[in-house]
């Protein structure tokens, strides 16, 4: 639902043809018609153009992490190392098993509406090739043929194209020498072999009467098994590149066949049933039926379609398990038989949501995906050893409340509360159970909607387009309208059951409501996007995404201008396919800040039409993209020394100025590649050059820049076996900056606590540095002493200290104030509001002094009060809204860990009964051991945070919630270690 997105811009040269600037609007397009002698050249061009200028168009994309929708399908390599997981979402992910991160997200070329969802991957048996299709190519062929796209997934870069396909791809499987690949195509389109070691096409199969659902070559590689839909399983011999069937028979039992596999001698084959609580074994010679696993205690909610569509083999042959569409709560169950004793069996829960696939991995794990989406790596008896859910949390069912003017949403998660979220001020809350109204009842509607291709309403039957099914519905205060959710659309009828209009979206609607002023729908489909449309012509004006962690957040208008949260900018981006032969590339919204972060437009979303688009001509204005050729994103070192070779692009005609490196956060110097010497649109630059790297593991994130910006990192995972972690020879110093400034030149402006906080702030550091840091070094401005002059000094002083592997801490106490322009300023005890560029501390000045320190920087900020609110003496002086400044001092490339005190928008808060303002009041008590909840003597960044944000909530109430961002490829690290003797179990705290 939220991939909409047009071009503003006309190109440059249409443009100078016709003499007009390169924007349309009112008065542009006005001139273009009173041009006679233009026109019929500029139509012709318009029309020429239409379909290519529209193929760039770049599509506006969630990017939290996770897939965003459903996963189809997945495969892990040999030795049990990697997953991989493809999705609706267009995008292919590459885990690593044995700790659950992502390595790598690869993209195969997209278009709006279905082109580039993805229904099949394959892992070659080396963990070096990954082939991922499903609705892949028809939009970049003049044919419309389909395409399979073969990735390298250590780099995510595109190694090769198979196209020239008449069907879109069901299934995909790898040859177990690793010479061939097989797919299986939906439709009628049968199987196809490619040989690829040429790439060329080497077989086919195309008499079938519908689509293939499940392929699998024996361990042999002599034998081929296919299921289709249309009932039969066929049987293929394969050698010496030839195919030649020589058993076809129709599912002994009968039904819709869904996955098969060879059992590991090639003897038999166990086949899932995707519409019935059945599992299958096949004697490979004649597709006989050899035997039936008990499925006694498997059943389905009568209305559901359930099925054990996945089935897998363990190694030795010595088991079998099977899942679907069998649940039990949100989570698609499985059950393992013993293949000599088929009723000993167990039964255990899987991945969230309905099952898409099922391994058994050599060693005895198992695998397992679930359309929710997620995916999970379970022991051989079903304990998890690890899990990754969706991005989104689960909302109950009608689950979602929104206000009469629709400007405020509320939330019923699962085992998570209520959340509440305000378009208009940006924030989001957790509110009590009970201020959750009760949902409008349906009225006018029959009750036997649900499931139905034809609901009745007010006596008349609903024509849902393309035969889809009712999931949830929805009716206007007045009764006069209806809006239904189906698995593929969104669509509204007046009382007289004709359509007024339908929408495609993502996938199946989950929460729906109406505004009570009957102005707006608001719907959320699978990917946890929430969409504010026209009520009268369903047009959307507004997504909001609430990330699972309660705490980020971001919204976006369909022309891509957007408000984030602090940390929440890059839960979306840009997704744009250049050509057939080149993967998609993605940037995050972040990249473009500065352009199209527009919280006024946002905020007005609902007052007028929806602006023009902010990505028009998105490549000429993008940084570059570079990606690691070697060694991989993923590696076992052995010396302190890696080298790396890197591809830089450019989409435009920016030209690349460099590369920067950070290992671990910290940022390194690398040689710099040979740039080209003349300006315009060069091909992919490649540099190689060496990291020098710590003995322990850590994170290499490498950038590219150019005029427009910088790249979204590549990163490279370093291990090592056995790991040097010297403490004593590594001992970083310790440098602390600490401003705090109570006592202003215009009295009106005091507060009570910023200057305590700084020194205790500073106190608390000395006390736990004791064993940590060889060295101290702290400079403390406050009050008359925090002139302007006077803190440029000392962030003078912090940028000429620190050296590699330093800690530098900048604490700020006191007024920041936002000007007209959106810029910060830390107010000093001489500034005037009323000429900040004269008086104030520039934001600029902060940020170069921190994104320029060798070693790691950390930033704690208090600067947003309204005074003594808790004690009843509340004055405004200004509040500072800090989350453009966050959001760029902590990404990737400048890596700077930011402890700010209070959200964009909230005040901080201060009392005397505490003896601090409330964030300094928590740090302080985190610092001297209240934050040791691990019990380990020391107290690291990641630590605190989880102290302050719990702390300074409970403090007020909840009407202060702290923010801490950490920026990629920052590890967790001590801040301060506890003596030795001191008991911290109630270290620190009152």
């Amino acid at each position: 639902m939220a991939n909409l997105a047009y071009h503003a811009l006309l190109p440059g040269w249409l443009a100078a043809v016709a003499g007009l600037p390169m924007r349309f609007d009112k008065e542009n397009m006005a001139r273009l018609f009173r041009c006679p002698f233009r026109c019929p050249l500029l139509l012709i061009c318009l029309l020429f153009l239409s379909a290519a200028w529209a193929d760039e168009m770049p599509q506006l994309t969630l990017e939290a992490g996770m897939h965003s929708a459903r996963i189809n399908d997945a495969a892990a390599d040999d030795d049990g190392r990697w997953l991989v997981t493809v999705s609706d979402d267009k995008s292919a992910r590459f885990w690593n098993l044995d700790d659950g991160h992502l390595l790598s997200i690869m993209r195969v070329p997209a278009r709006e509406g279905s082109e580039g969802r993805l229904n099949a991957v394959a892992l070659a048996p080396n963990g070096e090739h990954v082939a991922i299709a499903g609705q892949t190519g028809p939009a970049f062929s003049a044919a419309r043929r389909f395409s399979i796209y073969v990735f390298d997934p250590a780099t995510a870069r595109l190694q090769q194209v198979l196209p020239g396909l008449d069907h879109a791809v069901a299934a995909l499987a790898w040859s177990p020498d690793g010479n061939y690949l097989l797919a299986g195509m939906q439709d009628m389109g049968g199987i196809v072999i490619f040989d690829m070691r040429s790439g060329r096409w080497l077989a086919a199969d195309g008499d079938y009467d519908a689509a293939v659902s499940g392929i699998d070559f024996s361990a042999d590689g002599r034998q081929i098994a296919v299921a289709s839909r249309d009932g039969w399983i066929r049987r293929y011999r394969f050698s010496n590149s030839s195919l030649k069937r020589d058993t076809l028979r129709l599912i002994p039992d009968g039904g819709e066949p869904g996955h098969l596999h060879f059992s590991p001698d090639g003897n038999q084959i166990a086949l899932g049933m995707a519409d019935k609580l059945q599992v299958q074994v096949l004697q490979a010679e004649d597709l006989s039926l050899a035997w039936t696993p008990p499925v006694r205690g498997i059943a389905a909610p009568a209305k559901e379609r359930a099925g054990l569509a996945n089935v897998a083999w363990s190694a030795d042959g010595g088991r079998l398990c099977a899942g679907g569409r069998w649940m039990r709560g949100s989570r698609a169950m499985i059950r393992c038989w013993d293949s000599a004793e088929p009723s000993h069996y167990t039964d255990f829960p899987g991945a969230e949501g309905s099952l898409a696939s099922l391994q058994i991995l050599a060693d005895g794990r198992i695998t397992t995906t679930g359309r929710a989406p997620g995916w999970a790596l379970l022991t051989a008896d079903g304990n998890a050893l690890s899990r990754r859910g969706p991005p989104a949390q689960t909302v109950e069912k009608e689950g979602l409340r929104v206000s009469p003017d629709g400007t405020q949403v509320a939330l019923r998660f699962k085992d998570a509360g209520v959340l509440a979220f305000s378009l208009t001020e940006g924030r989001m809350e957790e509110v009590p159970e009970q201020l959750l109204a009760e949902k409008s009842a349906i009225t006018g509607l029959r009750e036997d909607w649900a499931d139905t291709r034809q609901p009745v309403f007010h006596g008349q039957a609903l024509s849902l387009p393309d035969q889809e099914i009712a999931r949830i519905a929805v009716t206007s205060a007045d009764g006069r309208r209806i809006v239904i959710g189906t698995d593929m659309l969104l669509t509204a009828f007046d009382a007289n059951a004709q359509r007024q209009w339908s929408l495609p979206v993502s996938g199946p609607v989950r929460q729906l409501a109406i505004s009570g002023n009957g102005r707006w729908v608001v719907a959320m489909a699978g990917d946890g996007i929430l969409t504010w449309l026209r009520a009268s012509d369903g047009t959307p004006v507004l997504h909001l995404f609430m990330h699972s962690d309660q705490k980020r957040w971001v919204m976006w208008t369909p022309a891509g201008y957007y408000e984030a949260s602090e940390g929440g900018e890059n839960l979306f981006g840009w997704l744009l396919s250049e050509r057939a032969d080149a993967a998609a590339d993605f940037f995050p919204a972040g990249r473009f800040r500065q352009r199209f972060r527009r919280p006024d437009l946002v905020a007005h979303a609902f007052e007028v039409n929806p602006s023009l688009p902010a990505s028009g001509m998105l490549g000429q204005i993008a940084p570059p993209t570079l990606s690691v050729l070697s060694p991989g994103n993923e590696i076992e070192a052995t010396s302190p020394r890696v080298h790396l070779r890197v591809a830089i692009r450019s989409l435009g005609e920016a030209l690349p100025t460099g590369i920067s490196v950070r290992v671990g956060g910290e940022p390194v110097e690398v040689a710099q590649p040979r740039m080209p010497a003349k300006q315009g649109r060069v091909p992919e630059l490649v540099h190689e050059f060496d990291v020098e790297i710590p003995q322990h593991d850590t994170d290499i994130l490498v950038f590219a820049s150019n005029r427009n910006g910088v790249s979204a990192p590549a990163t490279v995972h370093v291990h090592w076996e056995d790991p040097l972690w010297d403490q004593q020879l590594q001992r970083p110093k310790l440098y602390v900056l600490a401003v705090g400034v109570s006592r202003y030149a215009l009295p009106a402006q005091n507060l009570t606590f910023p200057a305590k906080d700084a020194g205790d702030f500073v106190a608390a550091l000395r006390q736990g540095s004791t064993s940590l840091y060889r060295e101290v070094e702290v400079r403390k401005i406050l009050d008359e002493q925090a002139g302007r002059d006077e803190i440029l000094e000392g962030l003078d002083w912090l940028r000429h200290q620190v050296t590699h592997r330093d800690v530098a801490v900048l604490f700020l106490a006191g007024h920041g104030v936002t000007d007209d322009d959106g810029t910060y300023y830390f107010l000093p005890w001489d500034g005037d509001p009323d000429h900040l560029k004269r008086s104030g501390v520039i934001y600029h000045e902060i940020r170069n002094t921190l994104t320029a320190l060798p070693g790691k920087a950390l930033l704690f900020i208090d600067t947003c009060h309204a005074g003594n609110v808790l004690g009843n003496t509340a004055r405004r002086t200004g509040n500072a809204d800090m989350t453009a400044m966050i959001n760029e001092l902590t990404s990737a490339e400048n890596g700077v860990i930011v402890f700010s005190a209070s959200t964009g928008r909230q005040y901080s808060l201060e009392n005397p009964a505490w003896g601090n303002g409330a964030f300094t009041k928590a740090l302080v008590e985190g610092l001297k051991g209240a934050a040791d909840y691990r019990k380990t003597g020391r107290i690291t960044y990641k630590m605190l945070d989880v102290y302050v944000s719990e702390r300074v909530k409970t403090l007020t109430g909840g009407k202060q919630t702290p923010v801490t961002i950490i920026p990629q490829g920052v590890p967790d690290f001590p801040v301060v270690a506890l003596p030795a003797a001191a008991d911290c179990g109630k270290c620190g705290r009152e």
